[in-house]
């Protein structure tokens, strides 16, 4: 296939809209982050730019294998070098790049504070896109539980009205804060984030109507924050978490039965037998339609959550998430013991293992306990604040 530099000159739009496609970049991006660091475990700025560029231009799976990666590491800046002037060694192969990638050696730009929150907040809207609720929520909680002095960023309650609306969309109502947040932050959030405790509030309280007028009340503030899309699946999330309720009371009951219980209020579903089934279909709910031989009586909805095959099916889900579980934790076991190592170097480590060197009782050159943390190790500076 030729190039002709006259005859293009003819088609000048259609050219511009090509050279400028987002997704062209995107496939080039991937490979060289994975050229670089096979772990995929060091943060670099072209993990931001390939989030944003999969988001803009719509290629939300391209960018899975690369947010599957744990972040373990993040560009070395001079003061974290054991001699500020030497050069890492470099290697044939390595397992981590985080000894090789710094900030001075032009592979990464410098990673500002900002854009790691704004990394971890485009890929859980990119888990978002693909029905990934659990990954999502992780994303978002890693985002809201970043260490901040006086108040939040904007990106950081971003991330938060997301994590309510995920948490609804998981998990059929609002998880517990994380532990790590601190009492005077979980208030900041949920004065700025009102209309969302709210609707949390509504949905968890099984009243639809009230649900319907939240969402109805509210309607210019999903739509200023982009998150109309979110509020609507949490609307149509909620017949499908009033099933699952049913499943924790009930055996089996009739499907007459099951609309007296959670009669839907919602005006979408025309034949409630049909929306069972097509939730059923969709493994949304573990339950089967039994269709009695007299047309005059009622179909049976059996929940099987004790049952053989859907005890199977979930013991096998178990076996496979628990081996994909046990190669992370060795691969971030890896990563902690070179984070030790790395630590044990640092000039913060260094100074105060000499001043407790020199304090009666300290530890003696040459000891047990030269390379652990019990003489009193303190840092004053902000522990994020390499990134900022």
């Amino acid at each position: 296939m030729g190039f002709d530099p006259v005859q293009v000159r003819y088609a000048g739009s259609e050219w511009r809209e090509l050279v400028e496609l987002p997704f062209l970049a995107i496939q080039p991006i991937r490979e060289a982050i994975f050229r670089l660091d096979p772990s995929c475990s060091l943060f670099t700025s072209s993990h931001l730019l390939l989030v944003k560029l999969c988001l803009h231009a719509r290629a939300y799976r391209h960018a899975l294998p690369i947010l599957n990666k744990p972040i373990c590491h993040f560009p070395a800046g001079p003061e974290q070098n054991q001699l500020e002037n030497q050069q890492p060694t470099l290697r044939t192969r390595h397992e981590s790049s985080a000894q090789v990638v710094r900030n001075s050696s032009g592979l990464s730009a410098k990673v500002t504070y900002r854009e790691h929150l704004e990394y971890f907040l485009n890929g859980a809207m990119i888990y978002m896109v693909v029905k990934q609720w659990k990954k999502a929520l992780h994303f978002l909680t890693i985002v809201i539980s970043s260490p901040v002095i006086n108040s939040v960023s904007m990106v950081m309650v971003e991330a938060y009205k997301k994590w309510i609306l995920v948490s609804l969309l998981d998990n059929g109502k609002l998880v517990q804060t994380p532990a790590a947040i601190s009492s005077h932050t979980i208030k900041i959030y949920r004065s700025i984030t009102k209309p969302y405790v709210t609707l949390a509030g509504a949905f968890e309280s099984g009243d639809f109507s009230r649900l319907e007028a939240e969402v109805e009340i509210a309607r210019p503030i999903w739509h200023t924050d982009g998150n109309t899309g979110l509020v609507l699946q949490v609307v149509r999330a909620f017949e499908k978490f009033r099933y699952h309720k049913l499943g924790k009371t009930f055996a089996a009951l009739t499907v007459s039965d099951a609309v007296k219980q959670a009669p839907s209020r919602s005006g979408r579903f025309t034949n409630t037998e049909q929306f069972i089934a097509t939730l059923i279909m969709s493994k949304a709910v573990n339950a089967t339609l039994s269709h009695p031989n007299d047309l005059q009586k009622s179909t049976m909805l059996r929940f099987s959550n004790l049952g053989s095959s859907a005890s199977a099916l979930k013991d096998s889900l178990m076996q496979s998430q628990l081996v994909e579980g046990s190669w992370s934790l060795a691969s971030l076991m890896g990563h902690v013991e070179e984070g030790d190592y790395v630590l044990g170097m640092s000039k913060e480590y260094v100074e105060n293992l000499q001043r407790n060197q020199k304090q009666p009782g300290g530890p003696l050159k040459g000891g047990k306990n030269v390379g652990s943390f019990s003489g009193g190790f303190d840092i004053e500076e902000d522990i994020m604040g390499d990134l900022c």
